[in-house]
């Protein structure tokens, strides 16, 4: 090989190394944008979490859990902003990506329930208790949905189901005492 042969083939060695390293570069900044997304929301420092998870995501190759955590995540980040639109479209998002996320499901139907759509916050309540049924939380919040529109019976039922999974929630136990006395559950 001449020696334009050779530096034409140390460049296209270079060129490989390059393409090939991108994708782990490109996928260590994604993951180091999520590690610090999730510091900043533990911070409360909801809009560096944003930001922070809106980079990772836009990288586009975050792994599996990792891609369907961060639109949760962000979500959560958005809801404690009360910027419920956000957090309805990143849930659903994380649905998408995997429809089997039952705190994906019982997050939005909080939301839900902030923005006074009580049939959309039963519907992802239900579905929740049903892809993790050892969870009392789904049943606590539907229950008190439901006695927000007085329907103290269905809250009833729903606080025995989750005192049967977990007797001492005082979500559960509150809200079983006042749907008995036909006040609000809050």
């Amino acid at each position: 090989m001449n020696s334009i042969g050779r530096v034409r083939f140390g460049i296209g060695l270079l060129v490989l190394a390059a393409l090939a390293a991108a994708p782990g570069d490109a996928r260590a900044q994604s993951l180091w944008h999520f590690r610090e997304a999730h510091a900043a929301s533990q911070r409360g420092d909801y809009d560096t979490a944003i930001r922070e998870y809106t980079l990772a995501i836009d990288a586009g190759d975050l792994p599996h859990p990792d891609s369907f955590f961060a639109f949760n995540n962000r979500a959560n980040a958005y809801a404690a902003k009360r910027d419920w639109d956000h957090a309805v479209q990143d849930y659903s998002e994380a649905l998408r990506r995997n429809p089997k996320f039952a705190a994906a499901r019982r997050n939005r139907g909080l939301v839900y329930t902030r923005k006074g759509d009580h049939e959309l916050a039963i519907q992802d309540f239900t579905e929740a208790a049903r892809l993790d049924p050892d969870d009392p939380h789904a049943l606590i919040y539907r229950g008190v949905v439901y006695c927000e529109r007085r329907e103290f019976d269905r809250a009833i039922r729903d606080f025995d189901a989750a005192l049967g999974l977990c007797p001492t929630c005082p979500g559960a136990v509150n809200g079983r005492a006042a749907a008995a006395a036909g006040r609000d559950c809050r």
